[in-house]
């Protein structure tokens, strides 16, 4: 059984903080993303995408052609990414306050024909999940 609440908060010192250790990350995400198969065109959908920052990269990688779904239960996560999404131009990002519980996948299938699931959700295991899945 997994926690609902995000261990360290979603304060604005963790955002700053989660924005910080990505940009320490970006190139191995990058090569993990890329590695895993994510190119141009493909829809990607991030669960516990926080900040955003992951989201981010997918969306540059499938470019104006592919849509990224950021997902988080955290709405002062989702207003930033918002934000941050805005100040940065990607048009094909877009992001939601849910939580795990209340994602429906049989609804964002249908809804945003969503081809690729990246999910590096905060689940409380002994290590940090990343699952690439085709639906």
């Amino acid at each position: 059984m997994w926690h609902s609440r995000y261990v360290l908060g979603s304060a604005p010192r963790e955002m700053e903080r989660l924005i910080t250790q990505s940009q320490i990350l970006q190139p191995i995400t990058k090569r993990l993303l890329t590695e895993a198969g994510l190119t141009h065109g493909m829809r990607v959908l991030d669960l516990g995408c926080g900040a955003g920052d992951v989201s981010f990269l997918a969306a540059k990688i499938v470019g104006s052609q592919g849509k990224v779904i950021g997902i988080d239960q955290a709405s002062e996560a989702i207003a930033l990414s918002k934000d941050r999404a805005n100040q940065g131009s990607y048009e094909n990002a877009e992001f939601y306050a849910t939580s795990l519980e209340e994602f429906s996948i049989d609804t964002l299938e249908e809804r945003l024909k969503t081809e690729v699931i990246a999910a590096n959700a905060q689940i409380e295991v002994a290590t940090q999940v990343c699952v690439w899945a085709r639906i």
